[in-house]
């Protein structure tokens, strides 16, 4: 987008303009599971956030054209899996149509959450609240259970999966 387009531009941005702005915010890759229902649901999902320290919350968004859409928003149980590095493969077959199958799942040994195994951290939510914004509704749980690895997290970046490079401190 240009400086002059910007200035031309009336109020508002476009649906392209806001994807390709947004792409440019690098951000964790996680796994959400509800399996509350007979069959488990799930969603690969980026727009995970932490909340609140005390006490412990974090929201994730669900698009509401999701097929997941209703089993995640109203389960009183979640798994999320901050997936690791070497899970590029299981975040794309994840969000296709046969989700679950071949998924090297777990349940959490607190509360029989599914979590991806091998995931850099796994996190089991209870649901808070949930509340609509725009074509998403938006989660905030209390994390009940967490586990954390030595594995570094696989990042989305600029529309693709990316691995980080280098740690600054």
């Amino acid at each position: 987008m240009s400086a002059e387009r910007a200035l031309a531009s009336p109020p508002g941005i476009s649906p392209s303009d806001y994807r390709a702005v947004l792409s440019r915010f690098a951000s964790g890759v996680t796994i959400v599971i509800s399996n509350e229902g007979a069959i488990p649901s799930g969603i690969v999902a980026t727009s995970f956030a932490a909340v609140s320290l005390e006490p412990p919350l974090v929201l994730v968004c669900v698009g509401r054209s999701s097929s997941s859409h209703d089993a995640i928003a109203k389960a009183r149980t979640l798994g999320v899996s901050i997936l690791s590095d070497q899970q590029e493969l299981l975040a794309r077959r994840f969000a296709g149509p046969d989700r679950f199958a071949g998924m090297p799942l777990r349940h959490a040994v607190q509360t029989g959450a599914l979590v991806v195994d091998g995931a850099a951290a796994t996190l089991v939510l209870t649901r808070r609240t949930t509340f609509v914004a725009g074509d998403h509704t938006v989660l905030v749980g209390e994390v009940v259970d967490a586990e954390v690895s030595d594995r570094a997290p696989l990042v989305h970046w600029a529309r693709a999966y990316r691995t980080l490079s280098e740690t600054t401190r």
